[in-house]
């Protein structure tokens, strides 16, 4: 709890985004040390996990570097996709479940190890449940990759929705132009027949019908002063 705390301060991000960190830093730290308790074990058959020897504690130190080293190009590349994006409480959930694993199997006494086939059973377990762990967060960035290209997909309907919306308005207001242009044609034509006929009474008559087709705009008074 204490480094979990130092490291958020190191950070500028949320809680939940450092929590997923941490917990999958100390999920690969235990996988390690419980490689390294079974290297401890082949070196002290006779001893237990609360007596760690310094040479398991080197090859625990110089595991840890290997794999962060191991570590650095497929989190930079693909882990950021998913802490920066997308199931971050899924993967709190599965290194919280992985690291009390790891903490349940240490083998508090070696000799229990060599007990039947109980050292190779561990061993064996250990790289399943590592490679289970892979698979998990494998199937994790597969899904949060799933859903990101199903959310562009969208917003790309969307747009193209969009888009085709204002075609389609643009459309009918050409449309309405033309139209609007082409009657307005035909009435100055009409216009222009009546004048030259000089029947002033007919030309009144369908100035004051071409009025009254016109749409009248309502006038409001908000004060006194137009």
């Amino acid at each position: 709890l204490l480094f979990s705390g130092g490291y958020r301060l190191t950070l500028k991000t949320d809680w939940s985004r450092c929590i997923c960190t941490f917990l999958f830093s100390c999920v690969v730290s235990a996988f390690v040390s419980n490689f390294s308790y079974a290297y401890d074990a082949c070196l002290h058959p006779g001893s237990t996990s609360g007596q760690f020897s310094w040479q398991a504690a080197l090859f625990q130190f110089a595991a840890t570097g290997v794999a962060a080293v191991l570590l650095i190009f497929p989190l930079r590349k693909w882990g950021s996709i998913l802490i920066d994006r997308l199931l971050v409480s899924s993967m709190i959930a599965v290194s919280a479940t992985f690291l009390l694993l790891n903490l349940a199997i240490i083998p508090r006494h070696y000799a229990t190890l060599y007990v039947g086939r109980c050292f190779p059973i561990y061993i064996t377990l250990l790289l399943v449940l590592l490679l289970f762990l892979i698979a998990m967060y494998v199937s994790f960035y597969h899904t949060a990759m799933g859903i990101l290209r199903t959310a562009a997909i969208q917003e790309r309907i969307q747009f193209f929705e969009m888009a085709e919306n204002q075609y389609r308005m643009q459309k009918k207001y050409i449309e309405d132009t033309a139209k609007e242009r082409h009657d307005f044609k035909q009435s100055v034509f009409t216009l222009k027949r009546l004048a030259d006929a000089g029947n002033l009474t007919a030309l009144q008559q369908y100035l004051t019908k071409y009025v009254s087709s016109l749409p009248e705009t309502e006038i409001r008074h908000f004060c006194k002063n137009h």
